[in-house]
């Protein structure tokens, strides 16, 4: 570890030698930064200098500069001869009539080109510049007023390198006035607000709408207007997001505000203000301490430091977003989105000097703290102890990380580590990643709220610390609302690492199961929920899921969340077939494009859909809730719990939940508490105790893990991680009559005996994973194991009962067991399983809904889980080998839903069209080889028959959009396997 420390000193050291306090040699061949706080702002601000590459270098050279210059713009080809390399300058501006420019050569001979014009018309001047030439004015303007937003630049070298210089490069206005251009004091060049429209009318809340996600230059041409139109004939409620270009996007909110369609704005600041993040010194740092603070050279930022860098905790950060609330109050704007924050592969893995800064007043509670919602509904303000206590039950003290005061803290780098205090700061690292992120949020949310502007958080990998911001954490702190990208049916980091680690089966039903949870969470907070649709990679290449899955999906996430919108990234495409038309998504035959709109239609639809009948939850669902092992509820690592098993292998409507959240509204109606937690908190044991202490008829499970471990600071890691450290608390559970703990390592066959009518074992059992001999006064034996308790049971004087188990539930080899001992349990309540012949291949998420005249109806959402089982997301591989099928050609199963009452209603499958009348009172459903089914169960009245008219036209709809040939295309996307 000193030796990490001591490495991150000499390689910052390094960038300042190399590029602080340097000037460019003019007419030499060294070409260097000169790293003046003018030169960091200017030349992190992409706005000013686009689409350029490592064949294009640029620099500001300060001496040998013409009258009245105070730096002028080096320019470095070093392309092929003859090769042609573009520099685009953008400015807020539009009435630009043209722009004049000294400029001369310094290496090299070559052309220079000057371009201007919009989209319709482009102008263009070449001048021939040779090495050692005098300064020369140029100035180019057709006298027209032009709707611009840039200026571009092109080099053409005769002999590479090609080096030339710019100074008082300035933009022609039509009243007659001058902008100087490259001015580094408008860091916010971006967000000028002149020349703005005054907003007309006010825009409407982004509640019920699917919001389509686009770059801002897309936004702006002619074409785009035309295609948002025909979708808005398509559906009603939809919104625009564009990405970027501030000053392009607002001068339309009028236009498309007049088309019912409203406009959100999104951004990833470290390319729109990095001009001011730059002047600041507002970038984060990699873990070897790489920095766009002072790498200036953008050949050598990777993509996520390109768009993903900015310090979340750097005060320059708040401050610039606060300015781009300002223009978008003033613009009519009231929907502000920042995405993919918190990146694994940059800063997230990494500290500059202002995180450390930010960090230490954290730990002093000398910061400006987090305005939060406890789960109780009271407000308070909490700091980073209070947070980090809240989440892992233990009060930091500077000894415990092994210093005299918090202002010697230092992050750790690993995991591991040499000392537990070492091991200690490493898991407050990421604590303190997530809650410096937590903060701005909610700081910035709150200044949105007094401009009237909505704050939407998209953190990526939601629930991977040190990576993004927790679903939990977004719930309860206030002021702003979360997009959740677990929507991207992708898994969930559970820990330490990236996506791609665990089958997409984790994350592709972690939202649905969760479902109520995020319910209450709303009720509690007010936090909306917008669910995200990426049709494919980074949004913008050949969809991930045949459009059927991802109607079925969505339809399904928005049931089960009750989410408030949807947005989709991006209806726009970044790549090299160019920017589409209405005629190009609504071709057949242009696959590529076409592909991609289908994909939005068809989540678009599954979310209006859902959300237009907003259907409930069963009123089964909360009966059985599970607490599952990590301190992030939200996280799937594996299918080894018992919530887990009894949802999968017994069909029973688990919930999924936090232990925090028991003994509040949001825990009405729950009967079972199955606490799969491989460790707690003192907060979350006083939670389940307190949970058998009131009521009646309820039942506790306790396995080993969470009878036998508690977090004393010593082992914050499992916190994250789920693992298991040993058990080290015997007596938590002590006033109930938990004695010890003692774990075996034999593990032979033996017969469980049995005195519990109600469970049924095999004759002769072999528990593969570990056994535990747990004591307890007052417990009955249930089941024994070698003559020792299985299974203890104690019933309370109110009526609630506890059971402990001497094993460790999970194991793959122990499913009989797991079956048996779960049946046995839950069938003693009462409970009834969502489908009788259950199948852990099936996972069955039924919903109501009200028809008019107040009669209700049933949605049966049914998944395969097969396909999504083995299949892992692999990051930055082309799209068909991360594609989902609809059609999987699996051997069918049939699923038994006991109604009760089924006899004669309609039974209606919506992707296929097929529909029935049921002839007795349960229900049969079955998935035919495909991996998602969605069954509508109606009323045979006349509400009935006219919703089963409605879900006939989406039908219509689906199967007018999903032809063979576009199926037959992402299921073998020859186009992408070409080299």
């Amino acid at each position: 570890m000193k030796k990490f420390l001591a490495k991150r000193k000499i390689i910052a050291a390094g960038f300042g030698i190399a590029l602080c306090g340097m000037i460019p040699a003019i007419g030499g061949a060294e070409f260097k930064y000169s790293g003046t706080d003018d030169e960091i702002a200017l030349l992190n601000d992409i706005y000013l200098f686009r689409y350029i590459g490592n064949e294009l270098k640029f620099a500001l050279a300060y001496d040998q500069l013409p009258e009245g210059a105070k730096f002028s713009v080096d320019l470095l080809s070093k392309a092929s001869a003859g090769k042609r390399i573009n520099l685009l300058a953008s400015f807020p501006q539009s009435d630009i009539t043209g722009i004049e420019f000294l400029c001369r050569g310094v290496e090299g001979k070559g052309q220079l080109i000057i371009g201007m014009g919009d989209r319709a018309t482009y102008n263009q001047k070449a001048m021939n510049i040779e090495n050692g030439g005098a300064w020369q004015r140029i100035e180019f303007s057709d006298g027209k007023t032009r709707n611009l937003g840039h200026i571009t630049w092109a080099l053409v070298s005769s002999a590479s390198p090609f080096r030339v210089q710019l100074a008082n490069v300035k933009l022609l206005l039509a009243d007659g006035k001058k902008l100087e251009l490259y001015d580094p004091s408008r860091t916010l060049i971006c967000f000028d607000t002149n020349g703005i429209p005054t907003p007309e009318g006010k825009s409407p809340s982004m509640d019920g709408r699917a919001i389509l996600g686009m770059g801002g230059g897309y936004a702006s041409m002619e074409n785009t207007m035309l295609t948002i139109a025909e979708i808005r004939n398509l559906f009603d409620n939809i919104a625009i997001a564009p990405d970027f270009d501030f000053k392009s996007i607002a001068p339309l909110r009028n236009d498309y505000l007049a088309l019912d369609v409203p406009m959100s704005y999104q951004t990833t600041e470290s390319q729109e203000i990095g001009g001011f993040l730059g002047r600041h010194k507002a970038f984060g740092a990699l873990a070897n301490g790489f920095s766009r603070n002072t790498v200036l050279d953008r050949g050598k930022w990777s993509m996520p430091v390109f768009y993903h860098s900015g310090d979340y905790g750097h005060p320059a950060m708040l401050e610039a977003n606060c300015r781009i609330i300002d223009a978008l109050a003033k613009a009519g704007i009231n929907d502000y989105i920042i995405p993919d924050s918190g990146w694994w592969m940059n800063v997230s893995t990494g500290f500059s000097p202002a995180d450390l800064k930010a960090f230490r007043e954290a730990l002093n509670g000398s910061d400006s703290g987090i305005d939060w919602t406890n789960f109780d509904g009271k407000k308070s303000k909490i700091h980073f102890l209070d947070y980090f206590q809240e989440r892992f039950g233990v009060r930091l003290t500077p000894q415990l990380l092994g210093l005299k005061n918090f202002n010697e803290f230092v992050p750790a780098d690993k995991r591991g580590g040499d000392s537990p205090e070492e091991i200690r700061r490493v898991a407050t690292f990421f604590a303190l990643k997530r809650y410096v992120l937590l903060r701005f949020f909610s700081s910035l949310g709150a200044y949105g709220k007094s401009k009237g502007v909505n704050v939407v958080a998209m953190p990526l990998n939601c629930s991977s610390f040190g990576q993004g911001m927790a679903r939990l954490d977004a719930y309860q702190a206030d002021h702003f609302d979360l997009a959740d990208t677990n929507v991207f049916f992708s898994p969930e980091t559970p820990a330490i690492g990236r996506p791609g680690e665990i089958p997409a089966e984790a994350g592709l039903f972690g939202i649905l199961v969760r479902g109520r949870t995020y319910r209450e969470f709303k009720k509690l907070n007010g936090t909306k929920l917008r669910l995200f649709h990426e049709a494919g990679q980074a949004g913008a290449n050949i969809p991930y899921r045949d459009p059927r899955l991802d109607y079925v999906l969505y339809y399904a996430a928005t049931a089960a969340t009750g989410a408030d919108s949807l947005q989709s990234d991006f209806l726009s495409s970044y790549t090299r077939r160019g920017l589409p038309k209405w005629s190009d998504f609504s071709d057949p035959t242009k696959l590529f494009h076409h592909s991609r709109f289908v994909s939005q239609a068809a989540s678009v639809a599954g979310f209006l859909d859902a959300y237009a009948v907003k259907p409930q939850l069963p009123d089964n669902q909360g009966f059985i809730v599970s607490l599952p092992r990590s301190a992030d509820f939200f996280a799937v690592k594996d299918d080894s719990t018992m919530g887990e098993i009894a949802r999968r292998e017994l069909g029973y409507p688990v919930e999924f939940a936090a232990a925090e959240i028991l003994n509040t509204p949001a825990s009405n109606g729950t009967r079972i508490v199955l606490d799969d937690m491989r460790g707690h908190t003192s907060k979350q044991v006083k939670a389940v105790s307190e949970f058998l202490k009131n009521g009646s008829d309820r039942i506790v499970v306790l396995t080993p893990l969470a009878l036998g471990h508690s977090f004393d600071g010593s082992d914050l890691l499992p916190a994250y991680t789920g693992e298991y450290y040993g058990i080290n608390d015997a007596g938590a559970y002590a006033e109930f009559g938990v004695k010890s703990i003692e774990k075996k390592t034999e593990e032979k066959p033996g017969i469980i005996r049995k005195s519990d009518s109600e469970f049924s074992f095999p004759a002769a059992v072999k528990i593969n994973g570990a056994v535990y001999n747990v004591k307890g006064e007052g417990f009955e034996t249930v089941a024994e194991w070698k003559n020792m308790p299985l299974i203890q049971r104690k019933k309370l004087s109110n009526g609630n009962c506890l059971y402990l188990l001497g094993y460790q539930p999970g194991h793959k080899d122990d499913f009989a067991l797991d079956r048996a001992v779960l049946a046995g349990i839950i069938g003693s309540s009462g409970a009834k399983p969502v489908w009788s012949n259950s199948n852990r291949d099936v996972l069955v998420h039924p919903f109501k809904i009200t028809l008019p005249e107040s009669e209700s109806a049933m949605v049966y959402a049914i998944f395969d889980t097969r396909p999504y089982r083995n299949f892992v997301f692999q990051n930055g591989v082309p799209s068909w080998k991360n594609f989902m099928k609809y059609e999987t050609k699996l051997s069918d199963i049939v699923v038994d839903i006991p109604t009760g009452d089924a006899n004669g209603q309609i039974i209606y499958e919506l992707i296929s069209g097929e529909s029935r009348n049921a002839d007795s009172s349960d229900l049969k459903f079955t998935l035919d080889g495909k991996s998602a089914r969605l069954y509508f169960v109606l009323p045979n009245t006349p509400a009935g028959q006219k919703f089963l008219t409605g879900l006939k036209k989406r039908h219509e709809f689906l199967t007018g959009y999903a032809t063979p040939d576009l199926i037959e295309f992402l299921n073998d996307n020859k186009e992408e396997r070409k080299p």
